[in-house]
């Protein structure tokens, strides 16, 4: 059968967070030492069914979304 979507939510340090974004996208950890993950805002990614990221963003960032209360 098909699978529906799934949901998880992680906490954690932000450092722990920037080291699953940087496994999540494959980038080096050079590239996500300009990353500021800040506290309390949600990161939303939207993966296909190997758990890889459906959005891409710019090369060398990070595809998760940042979601900031307006």
């Amino acid at each position: 059968g098909q699978r529906g979507p799934t949901t998880a939510m992680i906490v954690s340090h932000s450092n722990c967070i920037k080291c699953l974004m940087s496994h999540m996208d494959g980038l080096k950890p050079a590239e996500m030492s300009g990353v500021l993950v800040p506290r309390a805002v949600p990161i939303i990614y939207d993966l296909d069914e190997e758990f890889r990221p459906l959005r891409r963003a710019a090369p060398s960032r990070p595809s998760g979304l940042f979601v900031y209360p307006e």
